[in-house]
């Protein structure tokens, strides 16, 4: 972060180890942004990711990872550069076609495999040792950019 936050004028975040924080303007005409080298993304679902990635689990981390409902693929991203550098790869899962796009460009040069299916019935074999479940992919953790998110919300509402 504090290399980014060097190439960029920006400071480095308060929670997320990853984070960057920007003044203002528009992060796409940043070269690490244009480059991907680095997405926007909000810091709440950072830590989310890195909550996944620091789970303490009973035996060895066989490098089985698995995040469900993954669009657009912030979360995804985060998760897989953690994961190449542990030696693991993630199977992501997203049902909506665009959103999957989304996944497979927001992951590009990462080892995802990114799966059109429904979480309940992927057509995987389990045995993953660190799963991540934004269901029903709420959007929540964007409400420091997007308050009015939470009076759009209803138990109904679903990816």
């Amino acid at each position: 972060a504090e290399r980014l936050a060097e190439l960029v004028g920006g400071t480095p975040g308060r929670y997320s180890p990853y984070a960057v924080y920007l003044s203002g303007g528009d992060p796409a005409r940043l070269a690490p942004i244009r480059d991907g080298r680095a997405l926007v993304q909000d810091e709440g679902s950072q830590l989310v990711a890195q909550a996944l990635t620091l789970a303490p689990l009973d035996g060895p981390d066989g490098g089985r990872w698995l995040d469900l409902c993954s669009g657009p693929g912030g979360k995804t991203a985060m998760i897989a550069a953690i994961a190449a550098q542990q030696g693991a790869a993630v199977i992501a899962v997203e049902p909506n076609p665009r959103r999957a796009e989304l996944v497979e460009q927001n992951t590009a040069g990462l080892d995802v495999e990114v799966l059109r299916a429904d979480g309940r019935e992927p057509g995987i074999a389990g045995g993953f040792d660190r799963v991540l479940v934004d269901a029903p992919c709420t959007g929540l953790g964007a409400l420091r950019r997007r308050p009015e998110a939470r009076r759009r919300r209803t138990p109904a509402a679903s990816c």
